[in-house]
Order: C-alpha cells, then structure tokens, then sequence
C-alpha cells in the first residue's frame, strides 16, 4: 500500500473519457475566454446556492481581494478573520490595502471564534471574514448578529467548504459576497487554478464583473479599478463536467467520517467532531506527538497531510496583526489529515481506518 491523503488525479481518471471529449469540443469552440461554458458555470453555481449571481475569478484569492475592493474596503480599514487559515485569506486583505486583525479559533471545529470577533471590533472595523475550515461551517448565526449589529460587512471564504450547510442554509449564503476556491484537490476542482464569488447584490456583481476585466465596461471604456482575474474557458468546461458529482461526493465524504468516527471511537479524543452541516473537506485528528503518528503511519504506506503547520502568528510577516490566539497555536502543533477522498476510500477504507488505529493505539 501507498496512499497518500488527496489525489485528485483518481477523479479525473474515473471521468477521463469525458475529459477528452470535453477538450475536443473546447478546442473546436474556438471559444478561449469568457465564453459559453464560463457563463454556463456561473449560472448553475448560483443557482446551486440559490443566490442572484457567479463571477468567475482566476483564484480564490482574487475572489477575495475583489470581494474586499467591491465594498470599498481599504487604506485605514481593519478586516478581522482567523488565525488558522491559509495565507490567502491574510493577503488578499493586504492587497486591498487594508490592515488585517487575526483572532483566535474555538474548538473542536477551529474556525473563527465569535467571541473574539467581538471583542476585535472597534471604530476602524470594516469587514469580517469568516473561514469555513476544513468543510465545518463557522457558528453563523452568532457571527450574522454580531456583524449586523456593529454595522460591519460579512464576507466568507468557502474555500474548502463548498456544499457545507449551517441550520440548513448553505455557506456562502450568508455575507454580502463569498469566496471559493476550485484548486484541484478542493471537494469540485478544476484542473488548475480558478475561483468564484458569488452574491446577491447588484452593484457588488457589476463591480466584479468588471473590475475581474481589467476593469472594462460592456461599451469597452474603463471607469474603475479593474485586474486580469478571469476564469478560464477550459478550467469552467472541466468545472461544469465535475460539478454534477458534487453532492454524491460530499455524501461520500460525510459516510466515510461517520465510518471513521464509529471505527476509532476508542479514540474520541483525537477526531473531529461529526456536524451535520460539515462536507469534510479534510478528516482532521488532534495527535499530540503528531510527528510520530505520520511516521508510523508512513510505515504502513499511508502518507499522512498537515495543512496547518503554522498559525498566523508563526509567520512573520503576519505576527504584527494577530491578536493573543493561544488555541491556534497550540492547534497546528497538533492537526493532522487523513484521507477522506472518496476515491481514495471507496477500495480502501478498511485498510486505512485500521492502520489509524493501530496508530493511535501507539500514542
């Protein structure tokens, strides 16, 4: 056994037919940007959330910065989000100019903390944005009072949380505008780089839909700020083959980590918790001695992952806008991710889930 804890490459292989006939047809479209299969994906991306509007972006960081630029969001403006989170979230406030407050996360799911969202706030507050970390959705509606009543604007990235749910209604739903990544191995990827937002305001959506066009209106004058951000043709045609599996797949996701909660039950301390609204993005477990358990579990020939080996405030570069995040930083000494890609497990989950065992049983 070798495995490792993502490979996209299982998908593209299980559709490869329909791949290449996806690119035969992409190629005599003789349609490269912007064209038919970018506007076809926008349309059933928004009405997959049931929002008004999709703009295809080239990343997930884009899809931020463009979010943060289109509500005006900049120089003498405070953003506050999370302390576990990838560097995106951080820079993409930095692009826009405006001075990112990193505050501290609550177990077990290790997403923003409401609590710390509030105490963060003060006159120069203009935005939150929340992380739906590892497909868990953040305690919306603590965090949806909290921004309606300090009059600051709500934005998520759903990166890694496409499909997830809280009290029934879908991430992304919730602010002004939200951000998701199409990066190979997120729960749909594409086959590079690519990124969306979506929304239900108007003005938000002309603005994106220029501003991701160098900033170009329909009649081909430039009035504002505007980026080379496009979604691309091929990447959306890729995008609107796999979307299809989407909700089978994060059906997928959720029984593989109910399997595993009830196979290591022994080990309730280390796992996850099991949230109804959760698409498992990532399996993570809390292993104190988590070198070890990669080492042994390597042993066996399954190659474990760490997302988040540094909090925020271990990067220095960040360190000057965090504010005390001691979960955190106790937290990336400790996740580690196991496979939950449905391919991976669909022929091996038995196998893998008692290897994990076994490493557990060592800690």
């Amino acid at each position: 056994m070798d495995l490792t804890y993502s490979s996209p490459g299982l998908l593209y292989k299980q559709i490869e037919s329909d791949l290449i006939a996806t690119f035969q047809k992409f190629i005599q479209s003789e349609s490269y940007i912007l064209g038919d299969q970018v506007r076809l994906f926008e349309k059933n991306f928004a009405q997959y959330h049931d929002a008004k509007y999709c703009i295809g972006v080239n990343s997930c960081t884009d899809a931020l910065f463009l979010a943060l630029k289109a509500c005006a969001i900049g120089s003498g403006d405070k953003v506050i989000t999370t302390s576990i989170t990838a560097p995106a979230t951080i820079q993409s406030i930095l692009m826009a100019g405006a001075t990112p407050v990193i505050v501290d996360v609550k177990a077990p799911t290790y997403c923003i903390s409401p609590e710390r969202i509030l105490q963060a706030i003060d006159r120069d507050s203009k935005a939150v944005i929340v992380v739906h970390l590892h497909g868990f959705p953040c305690e919306m509606d603590k965090i949806t009072k909290i921004c309606s009543e300090s009059g600051i604007i709500l934005l998520e990235d759903c990166a890694q949380a496409l499909g997830s749910h809280f009290s029934s209604q879908k991430v992304g739903t919730f602010g002004k505008a939200s951000a998701f990544s199409f990066y190979p191995t997120k729960n749909i990827g594409c086959m590079g780089d690519g990124g969306a937002v979506i929304t239900n305001d108007h003005q938000t959506k002309e603005y994106l839909s220029s501003a991701r066009h160098y900033g170009f209106s329909e009649n081909g004058t430039i009035y504002q700020f505007g980026i080379n951000s496009r979604l691309d043709e091929l990447q959306a045609s890729i995008l609107n083959l796999i979307m299809p599996l989407l909700e089978k797949r994060n059906r997928s996701r959720q029984t593989f980590a109910q399997k595993y909660s009830d196979h290591l039950s022994n080990f309730v301390e280390f796992l996850p918790p099991l949230i109804e609204g959760a698409t498992y993005h990532q399996y993570p477990l809390r292993v104190p001695n988590r070198q070890k358990f990669i080492r042994d579990a390597a042993k066996y020939g399954v190659h474990l992952g760490i997302h988040y080996s540094k909090s925020m405030v271990d990067h220095p570069f960040f360190r000057s806008y965090c504010r005390e995040i001691p979960i955190a930083r106790k937290a990336v000494k400790e996740l580690v991710s196991i496979p939950i890609q449905p391919e991976i497990l669909a022929c091996n989950f038995e196998s893998i889930s008692d290897i994990i065992y076994k490493c557990l049983q060592n800690q």
